[in-house]
């Protein structure tokens, strides 16, 4: 059987010293044109690690189009080398990566870097932990502790989504206003999937991750996405159930503008000003529809085996449509044949019905049955419900965020 870094590493090692043999963690940063790397490095320097050992890889890189950048990135290598005179975490060496313009992105260089991590560790025997952040970035002085803590006390656990809260000081009026709205997004709609009990509802933030060397190899590493390479990379681990929360907030990313990728907080935060309008979220009864969809079909399974129509259990005309247009009755009766118990079952048909397939059936739903609404709303809507109460009226957006932090 051909090895992992056979099918899928795109270079050999390029770093030929061996680590040392009781390595604990490798912190891989990608990092385009970020002038701010500096710090995010020395944030990672200035936690407490004890007994943890540790190495931070970070992949300097531009796309072929910038050539510009190379000098910029080689006075940063520099800088880099320089910060190495302590020697309690190292900065390995790696070159500066001019990538293919087609190719060139997050996804690409967190890969490069995850892969190299992998390298390490096979060297030395050990399944170590491959820990991602990236280069505007801080974290709390715990975060290498407790990730190390975190793995050590869920070992059945492959992958962790760790906790974070963005930045928010020094920032404009609007500017501010922006993040607010979108971390409330994301921990509202992450929020209501946990109220309706979807066992993969999880944030995907490419600079709060970390994964196992071993699982990272099994499920064929990092992809080379542009952008979204996080959620697609988490939820390989989800829909196994080997991905878990590390609660505590220990990283906080920038909350800055950006137009680099697509999609994410930059461009999110941009479009929002522009907009100068309220964030508009997910429609909590359409979250509500797949996720308490998902749960009947695994609770029902002696039932459908037993030839029980799956529209029954479904209380949408979305979704009911939504399900016959990926096929789902083509998947039902594959994993119908293939499962031997409720559990199996149950796993099946989560890797059917994931994350993805959740978000396209809300983008789809938000023109017909499901309209999207104010993130504010459905940021209320969901205190309420989980505390069971009516909150005080009016309750400002920050306030509503800080509820949802804690």
């Amino acid at each position: 059987m051909q090895s992992y870094f056979q099918k899928h590493a795109l270079y050999p090692p390029l770093v030929q010293n061996l680590p040392p043999a009781n390595l604990d963690v490798i912190v891989v940063i990608p990092a385009f044109n970020e002038p701010g790397l500096v710090n995010a490095v020395q944030s990672i320097l200035s936690c407490q690690h004890n007994d943890i050992l540790v190495e931070i890889v970070v992949v300097l890189n531009y796309p072929d189009s910038q050539p510009s950048l190379h000098s910029f990135h080689e006075l940063q290598r520099k800088e880099l080398l320089e910060l190495n005179a302590d020697k309690t975490i190292n900065i390995l060496d790696l070159p500066v990566f001019s990538l293919p313009n087609k190719d060139a992105g997050v996804g690409l260089a967190r890969k490069i870097g995850m892969d190299e991590a992998c390298y390490r560790f096979e060297s030395i025997n050990k399944n170590g932990i491959i820990l991602c952040f990236d280069a505007d970035c801080s974290c709390h002085p715990d975060f290498l502790k407790n990730v190390i803590d975190g793995f050590n006390n869920m070992p059945n656990q492959n992958a962790l989504s760790i906790g974070f809260k963005h930045q928010l000081q020094n920032l404009s009026e609007s500017n501010l206003g922006a993040i607010i709205q979108y971390e409330l997004h994301l921990r509202t709609y992450i929020g209501w999937q946990q109220f309706y009990k979807y066992p993969m509802a999880f944030q995907t933030l490419g600079s709060c991750m970390a994964v196992r060397s071993k699982a990272y190899q099994q499920q064929g590493g990092m992809n080379k996405r542009k952008a979204g390479e996080d959620f697609y990379f988490l939820h390989k681990y989800s829909v196994l159930g080997q991905l878990a929360e590390l609660k505590p907030a220990l990283v906080y990313p920038s909350s800055r503008i950006s137009d680099r990728v697509p999609f994410g907080t930059g461009k999110a935060v941009r479009d929002i000003i522009n907009s100068k309008s309220q964030l508009m979220s997910y429609n909590p009864k359409g979250i509500a529809s797949y996720c308490n969809f998902y749960n009947l079909i695994c609770d029902s399974w002696p039932l459908i085996d037993g030839g029980r129509s799956w529209k029954s259990l479904t209380n949408s005309t979305a979704l009911t449509s939504y399900l016959m247009e990926v096929d789902f009755e083509k998947a039902l009766t594959e994993n119908l044949k293939n499962s031997t118990s409720a559990k199996v079952f149950a796993s099946r048909m989560g890797r059917f019905l994931n994350p993805f397939r959740l978000m396209k059936f809300l983008h789809a739903a938000s023109e017909t049955e499901f309209p999207e609404i104010p993130v504010y709303d459905s940021a209320k809507q969901l205190l309420s419900v989980k505390h069971d109460k009516t909150l005080k009226q009016p309750i400002s957006i920050n306030e509503l965020l800080e509820n949802m932090q804690a």
